[in-house]
């Protein structure tokens, strides 16, 4: 085999048939799929470490302030205004949340 020959690292992995966990304490020779899921969880840990919160933490808290707004508009009878400055957030987004919670 010529010497310059470059073998990707899926065709070294192949040849000595290196296991996933094996795979997996390895740093340089790793398949496509182990280097995007190495990507992910670094992304993932830079955004909950600038204060991202887990999709299911998110979405507890929007239900609640859908559920908020809906009750201040219906059993109140707030303004879309009134309730934005309450919820701190802008009339739109208050009646966004309102109609939402209504399709639903």
């Amino acid at each position: 085999m010529d010497p310059r020959y470059r073998r990707k690292n899926q065709t070294i992995i192949e040849t000595l048939g290196i296991t996933p966990s094996e795979e997996a304490e390895m740093k340089v020779i790793i398949s496509g799929e182990t280097k995007r899921d190495r990507d992910r969880e670094r992304k993932q840990r830079e955004r909950r470490s600038r204060g991202a919160k887990p999709r299911a933490e998110y979405l507890a808290k929007a239900r609640g302030k859908q559920g908020l707004a809906k009750d201040l508009r219906h059993r109140q009878g707030m303004s879309f205004r009134e309730i934005g400055r309450m919820l701190d957030i802008s009339h739109t987004k208050a009646r966004r949340l309102i109609v939402a919670g209504e399709e639903e």
